[in-house]
């Protein structure tokens, strides 16, 4: 894989070393929250997906706390799916519409070191998908924080 960027989701709040991109489901039930956490940089990749569907959201939301609705959630969720679909479909992230870049240096490193890059940044989806979708039934909302 890339190493560049850190792909792995995390779900122990992580050591200080930049900014951390929290993902906080606010539950129903028992234990009202679960959180995993995504290095800023790969989170950066997700981002295309948040704006298109939760449009006050912007990447200065890196630096405060934005509140997403469920049925919005759902549609980033499906959007990430595609984006994960697309980049197994593609040899060039120039035809993928659904990627954000977080800084400029990012996206030359992604297309340079594209096969692995992508590579991880669909285990990452993955890996969100697979960590909310078993509380879809259950979400109020979902936090997004820079920590």
């Amino acid at each position: 894989m890339s190493d560049k960027f850190n792909f792995s989701l995390k779900f122990l709040e992580p050591t200080p070393r930049g900014l951390v991109m929290e993902i906080q489901l606010v539950l129903d039930g028992d234990f009202p929250v679960r959180s995993a956490f995504v290095d800023e940089e790969a989170f950066g990749f997700l981002e295309e997906a948040i704006r298109r569907e939760w449009p006050s959201y912007t990447k200065y939301g890196h630096w405060g706390t934005t509140v997403i609705s469920t049925d919005a959630w759902g549609k980033i969720m499906s959007s990430w799916k595609k984006l994960s679909f697309d980049l197994m479909q593609t040899d060039s992230v120039a035809e993928i519409d659904c990627i954000g870049f977080l800084f400029d240096d990012s996206k030359e490193h992604f297309e340079q070191e594209f096969t692995s890059a992508r590579r991880g940044l669909v285990s990452l989806i993955e890996a969100l998908v697979n960590w909310s979708a078993p509380e879809q039934g259950s979400i109020k909302e979902v936090v997004i924080r820079g920590v």
